[in-house]
């Protein structure tokens, strides 16, 4: 739910794997000693999208669970980049940009 809306009010970008969905909370119900049902109790809807995550919440940038995190990292370096040119930060920012591209090849998700 937390991404969803982070990413729904552009306050985030997503990345990753599509999660599996499961959005409405449910109970148990015994109907019997041998049948049960689980039953949604409630339905989650997002105020600006008017719908939910059911079926999955689509990253912005799409990488293995195994690399998202490095995907991720470079993608925010990027970002702050152009800001920090010709102070104390420049050549450490640039320094991780460039370790971190060894690690992602763009287009290629192990």
């Amino acid at each position: 739910a937390f991404a969803y809306d982070l990413q729904a009010q552009k306050r985030a970008i997503i990345v990753g794997e599509t999660t599996r969905g499961g959005v409405s909370p449910s109970t148990r119900l015994l109907i019997s000693s041998r049948f049960g049902v689980i039953m949604p109790v409630s339905r989650v809807r997002n105020p600006v999208t008017g719908t939910n995550w059911e079926g999955g919440l689509k990253p912005d940038v799409t990488a293995s669970a195994a690399r998202a995190r490095t995907v991720a990292h470079l993608a925010a370096l990027e970002t702050i980049e152009p800001r920090h040119k010709d102070d104390p930060l420049t050549s450490e920012i640039a320094e991780a940009i460039a370790r971190l591209k060894k690690d992602v090849t763009p287009g290629v998700n192990k």
